[in-house]
């Protein structure tokens, strides 16, 4: 039970429901959507700051969702779009890199 929850969690189910949650927070403009993609991106983020290349950007990036949340809670709305894009590429490098791995 405890593996199938951190699959679900930390795997790509995981990401990519954080990811058009909080793209869907974006376009409706709602914070809470993007604070609850932050919680589903946390654990994800914990394990790629175990990664000696990201290990300090990695524990970070939930907080760039958070950071959006309070740009639109605040009305700046072109500061929440541009705070959601480390976690957007990140999740986009590390799908290329897994779907490009034996090629």
């Amino acid at each position: 039970m405890l593996s199938m929850l951190a699959i679900v969690f930390i795997g790509w189910p995981g990401i990519i429901s954080s990811l058009v949650i909080s793209l869907v927070g974006l376009v409706i403009r709602k914070h809470s959507l993007l604070l609850i993609g932050a919680l589903l991106a946390a654990p994800f983020s914990w394990d790629i700051g175990m990664n000696p290349l990201l290990k300090y950007w990695g524990f970070g990036i939930p907080l760039f969702q958070v950071g959006s949340a309070i740009a639109i809670k605040r009305k700046v709305f072109w500061l929440s779009w541009l705070l959601v894009l480390p976690y957007t590429s990140l999740v986009v490098w590390i799908a290329i890199s897994v779907l490009t791995e034996h090629q």
